[in-house]
């Protein structure tokens, strides 16, 4: 027989409630949040009108107090606020039935607790692997009290066939179409957006609109510039648009090519492909701001998705809910919806995954919709000088252990520090530096990382930032000094012969004499003098000059142009023998790179 089972009015007993939470709690703020959730109430992050409670814990913010005090918000303490939620679940169990219907012979469908399965487990778990299978089937004898599901992920299964399923975006959607069908100058476009907001499924629709077979590379593929010409360029040329001869019409779509940054050579092609293309190109990628990007972003139209809302998904949701004979609550469809941050594949996988049991426990939730999201430098830096507990900001350290230490010393003087704090924060990040040098060094003593974290991470980030974050200069700085010594290294050794061999001594002293006599003799328009001392001290022109930017900042940038042509023309006029080998890396003007000439035959019309 069809066993309907509906939900009681008491199964949502925060309903239309609105909580914010301030300040350091006992409790884990998620923790809190979920029962929030699970009662049918839900929460934000600053008060407002719409606001019921604001839960304080220890030393709440001063400004969502006051704005509480404003809009006559009740403040409850974070042991009044358990109580309430105690009272509210007196009635209330925490399991919610997710099957509207299911068929049975005789007997009530059993609910699968997760204590029932803890103490089974328990129970059994010295037990072979065929016993204890036999066990759980005596004991669940009716099949449907665990679903175990074949069918396709709800994703794939429901993804959109037509325009109208398409959910947000419906304008970006009409400017592919018109792109597609050459109403814009441009030979590609570029889709940029976060993860599951429909970028490729909008690629896909729009091109079955226009008739277009679609020929995709995405990040499974070996992207680099030799797979590029060896397999893109052989489709594009395999026909004209413009002919009426009866061949189909194609459209490349490249998706995630941010991904192609680990791709030798393939974003170059890419944009040198883009240039002399016949057919639409469709970029697909979801860091708008990399910088590589941008070299494609140049040619092609910039379409950007925005991230999708709330009231949009809620409908396709619960349109996909009942096809399924699932009923979800709509608060717990909105905290997975905040947990996945828009993204629609994931929402509709972390349901499928939940609607798996009949019934749903504030637990499975809790522990099924952790999502682990890539989060840019600039996030984690303004999220690790937040207010957080110590383990917190070690956990946003870990994140990108690397990079969040050398995004702190840039930054850590922009809060309001007093000049003690400034001098303890200080020692803190040499601390941290000490700390690394034993990491990486011949020990390799990574277990470490904690105290580095703390050190270099956690104990100057103790105030809020009150100014923009900066990125790091350490890397520049770093590659500049790298750049230097190489440069000094290789002048040391072309003219070993000349001066001492100490490294030092020549940095100091040799390298600023033969520099001054090197820049007073062009000042005074003696230039063969100036081309004597590089063959005397056997050394290049180049050589030279890259010990003068590094002994004086300003380089040549001074010195008269009319100097400088008249001694590069008679140092090209210089013959003699170096007892080193010189590699010429300047291109003959004239010559036709090997490359350069097959894409120019390829792409001939």
């Amino acid at each position: 027989m069809v066993v309907k089972r509906k939900i009681e009015e008491t199964s949502e007993p925060l309903k239309d409630t609105c909580f914010v939470f301030t300040g350091e709690m006992e409790m884990p703020r998620e923790v809190a949040q979920q029962k929030v959730v699970m009662l049918g109430g839900r929460y934000t992050s600053l008060p407002s009108r719409r606001t019921t409670y604001l839960v304080a814990g220890n030393e709440p913010g001063p400004s969502k107090m006051a704005k509480a005090k404003e809009l006559g918000i009740l403040v409850l303490t974070e042991k009044q606020f358990l109580d309430f939620i105690e009272s509210k679940s007196k009635n209330f169990e925490d399991r919610e039935v997710v099957d509207l219907e299911y068929k049975n012979d005789d007997k009530e469908p059993i609910r699968v607790d997760s204590k029932d399965e803890d103490k089974h487990d328990k129970e059994y778990k010295d037990m072979h692997d065929k016993e204890y299978k036999d066990i759980l089937d005596k004991e669940f004898k009716n099949k449907d009290d665990i679903q175990i599901s074949s069918e396709e992920p709800w994703s794939e299964k429901y993804r959109p066939k037509s325009k109208e399923e398409l959910i947000g975006n419906q304008n970006i959607f009409s400017q592919l179409v018109n792109f597609l069908k050459g109403k814009t100058d441009y030979k590609s476009v570029l889709l940029s957006g976060s993860p599951g907001v429909g970028k490729t499924t909008a690629a896909y629709l729009a091109a079955k609109e226009c008739n277009l077979t679609c020929i995709e590379f995405n990040a499974s593929d070996v992207r680099n510039k030799g797979e590029l010409n060896k397999k893109i360029k052989n489709n594009l040329n395999n026909f004209n648009l413009g002919s009426n001869n009866g061949l189909e019409r194609k459209v490349l779509i490249m998706d995630e090519i941010d991904g192609m940054t680990s791709d030798r050579g393939g974003l170059g092609e890419l944009g040198v492909i883009i240039k002399k293309s016949r057919i639409p190109i469709i970029c697909i990628c979801n860091d708008r701001s990399n910088m590589k990007i941008r070299g494609v972003a140049n040619y092609s139209l910039d379409l950007r998705f925005r991230k999708l809302e709330f009231r949009q998904v809620l409908g396709r949701v619960r349109e996909i809910l009942k096809r399924e004979n699932k009923n979800v609550r709509d608060s717990v469809i909105q905290e997975v919806f905040m947990q996945g941050k828009g993204d629609m594949r994931y929402i509709l996988n972390i349901l499928q995954v939940l609607c798996l049991r009949h019934v749903i426990s504030s637990e499975e939730i809790n522990l099924v919709c952790k999502k682990t999201f890539m989060r840019n430098i600039f996030d984690l830096c303004a999220d690790i000088f937040m207010k957080k507990k110590i383990w917190e900001k070690i956990d946003v350290y870990f994140e990108d252990y690397s990079f969040v230490p050398l995004m702190v010393h840039e930054n850590y003087l922009k809060s309001n520090l007093h000049i003690s704090e400034v001098v303890i924060s200080s020692d803190s990040i040499s601390y941290g530096d000490v700390v690394d040098r034993i990491i990486h060094g011949p020990n390799q003593e990574w277990g470490l990382s904690g105290v580095h974290a703390f050190f270099s991470s956690v104990l100057p980030s103790n105030k809020p930032l009150n100014k923009k974050i900066d990125f790091s200069n350490y890397l520049g700085q770093n590659s500049k000094k790298m750049k230097n010594e190489r440069n000094l290294l290789t002048c040391f050794l072309h003219g070993y012969k000349s001066y001492s061999p100490a490294k030092v001594s020549y940095r100091m002293y040799d390298s600023m004499v033969f520099c001054k006599k090197y820049l007073r003799n062009i000042y005074l328009e003696k230039y063969e003098d100036c081309v004597k001392i590089i063959e005397e001290m056997g050394i290049l022109k180049e050589d030279i000059e890259n010990i003068i930017e590094i002994c004086y900042l300003g380089g040549l940038k001074d010195v008269p142009a009319k100097g400088k042509s008249t001694v590069t023309r008679l140092y090209k006029k210089l013959k003699r023998v170096l007892p080193y080998f010189v590699e010429d890396t300047k291109k003959v003007k004239g010559e036709i790179d090997s490359n350069e000439e097959e894409e120019k035959v390829i792409y001939e019309e």
